[in-house]
C-alpha cells in the first residue's frame, strides 16, 4: 500500500492538522497568559470599561402657568414653556418669562450642586460609577393675567405713553 504525502508548506513538513486551528489555540494561551501574569492589567481593564459608563446628566426643567411663555436663560431667548434645558455649570440664574397678555416675571434663582457633585467626589460619579444619575432642577413661574398686551401692563405702549398723555394734557398741548 501505499502512504499518503504530508502536505509541504513554506516552514517545512507539516501534519494534516489545519492552520486556523493553531492560530485559535496560540490566541487562546495569550489571553490565559494576560490574565496569569498580570491581573494588575486586568484590574486596570475592567475601570476603563467601567470609566466609559459612567455620567451626570444635569437638566433644568422651566414651567409656567399658563404654559408656552417665552423662556430667556441670562438673557438669552431659549424656548417656550415647558422646557427641558440641559446645563454644565452650578450657580446662579437669571430666568424670565413673557407671555401675551400676561405679566412678564424674572428672578435670579440658584442652581445648587448636589452632595455627589462636591469637589473630589464629582470625579468619582462622573467617570467611575457605571451608571447614569440625572440631576433635576425644576424652576415653575405663575404668570398673572393682564387686561391689556402692552410691554408694562398697561394699554399699548404701557405706562410709559399714558404718562407722557397726561403730561400733554396738562400742558395744554392736546
Amino acid at each position: 500500500m501505499r502512504r499518503l504525502a504530508k502536505p509541504v508548506t513554506p516552514s517545512g513538513v507539516r501534519g494534516f492538522e489545519s492552520r486556523p486551528l493553531r492560530q485559535y489555540l496560540l490566541l487562546e494561551r495569550s489571553v490565559a497568559g494576560f490574565v496569569r501574569s498580570s491581573p494588575m492589567r486586568l484590574t486596570a481593564t475592567i475601570l476603563v470599561v467601567f470609566a466609559l459608563c459612567g455620567c451626570v446628566e444635569r437638566k433644568l426643567l422651566l414651567r409656567s402657568d399658563p404654559p408656552g411663555a417665552e423662556v430667556s436663560l441670562d438673557g438669552t431667548v431659549v424656548g417656550q414653556t415647558p422646557l427641558d434645558l440641559p446645563f454644565v455649570y452650578y450657580g446662579g440664574r437669571r430666568v424670565t418669562m413673557r407671555l401675551e397678555k400676561h405679566k412678564a416675571k424674572s428672578e435670579l434663582i440658584e442652581v445648587s450642586a448636589p452632595w455627589y457633585q462636591f469637589t473630589g467626589l464629582d470625579f468619582l460619579f462622573e467617570s467611575l460609577v457605571p451608571w447614569t444619575l440625572t440631576d433635576e432642577h425644576e424652576v415653575a413661574f405663575v404668570l398673572q393675567s393682564s387686561r391689556s398686551s402692552g410691554p408694562e401692563g398697561g394699554e399699548p405702549g404701557g405706562r410709559l405713553v399714558r404718562r407722557a398723555e397726561q403730561v400733554l394734557r396738562r400742558e395744554g398741548l392736546r
